[in-house]
């Protein structure tokens, strides 16, 4: 076990070390741009499903659409170009956790900032530091398009001070994050300086789930690429390894037991609503040694989606070895966002790179 955390976590390592700039910077002489704001306006209409659950839970995700004011503050860092930031569409009263935070990685190829109105929004995993998250947007917009990281409520600038156990923030917050996923589409495509044509939606684990859900609402997102996710929220709290364990435990020592649990997740459940997903444009990748989420929940969201097979990568790994297959992976989520041809070579469909001392 050290051993595979030793080199998932080198492998992060290098994956995230800062690209040096060598062309036009975007971030250049960020001490001297001031912030600036934009109004967006929320594009979600009204949601309707003929089946009488869907509707239901529909019903409970969507707001009153409004215009909105979106504030861009240049970075003073190296780790990200700037930070979008507008309100939540579901408040909670508490203004930091209300406030909705996106850090931009700018489009670059070969070191250099380019021009694109191609956009990704990436939602990031259950882990606080968000390390995965953060690969995945760097790397994305190395293949020339700009991405956006998401910080979902109670994480990075969206913490708060809170008596609720880490499973009450969790599960409390999962609505909010859904709103705020979809509202994040609005305020980036309606940014002026961007002129973004086509948005992509990529999630990551808890952010695959919450990304599940929310490209469900509507068509609002051209493509949809969900990373070791699955459906039945219940069963996966109930069934899966490591991190689900302590949710499911934390949830229950704060005094909750399973009927409540069972409400509370199914707010946000990707069954519910997963039909409603474009299966053409819609992929899954799954870890087929994956026990924190198990096979049978990938499966079962597959399914509900209705997946073809070229859609539904099958990795040769668990949920923490899949980090071996991530510069495969965001190659080719890289290639359909770009317009072209996807990669045939699929990740673990036919090399097994992963030692089976490795394996769950």
């Amino acid at each position: 076990m050290r051993l595979r955390i030793f080199i998932i976590l080198l492998l992060f390592g290098l994956l995230n070390m800062p690209q040096q700039m060598n062309g036009e910077d975007l971030g250049s002489n960020r001490s001297s741009k001031a912030i600036t704001t934009h109004l967006a306006k929320d594009s979600l209409q009204m949601l309707t499903d003929s089946r009488s659950d869907a509707q239901q839970c529909l019903d409970g995700l969507a707001w009153q659409p409004e215009q909105f004011e979106v504030s861009f503050q240049p970075a003073d860092n190296e780790r990200y170009d700037g930070k979008l930031n507008f309100p939540s569409a579901r408040t909670s009263g508490n203004a930091r956790l209300d406030t909705v935070v996106l850090e931009w990685f700018a489009a670059r190829e070969h070191q250099k900032t380019v021009v694109s109105d191609r956009v990704v929004l990436v939602v990031h995993e259950l882990g606080s530091s968000m390390p995965f998250g953060k690969t995945i947007a760097r790397q994305l917009s190395a293949f020339g398009v700009h991405t956006f990281l998401i910080h979902l409520p109670h994480y990075a600038d969206r913490k708060t001070e809170s008596k609720m156990s880490g499973g009450e923030k969790l599960v409390s917050g999962m609505p909010q994050a859904v709103a705020d996923i979809r509202r994040s589409r609005d305020a980036i495509m309606q940014w002026p300086e961007l002129k973004a044509q086509e948005i992509a939606l990529v999630g990551l684990s808890l952010g695959g789930i919450l990304s599940a859900t929310t490209g469900s609402l509507d068509a609002s997102f051209d493509s949809v690429h969900l990373l070791l996710a699955g459906g039945d929220l219940n069963g996966i709290l109930t069934n899966g390894r490591k991190e689900p364990e302590k949710v499911m435990q934390s949830l229950k020592a704060s005094g909750f037991d399973e009927s409540q649990i069972a409400l509370a997740i199914s707010r946000v459940e990707p069954l519910r609503i997963a039909h409603r997903l474009n299966p053409e444009t819609t992929w899954l990748y799954t870890g087929r040694y994956d026990t924190t989420i198990p096979r049978a929940n990938s499966d079962a969201l597959a399914e509900c989606i209705g997946l073809k097979s070229s859609h539904r990568i099958m990795m040769l790994a668990d949920h923490y070895t899949g980090a071996i297959f991530l510069p495969l992976i965001v190659a080719n989520i890289a290639h359909v966002i770009n317009g072209k041809e996807e990669i045939q070579d699929q990740p673990a469909t036919e090399v097994d790179s992963t030692p089976a001392a490795l394996e769950n």
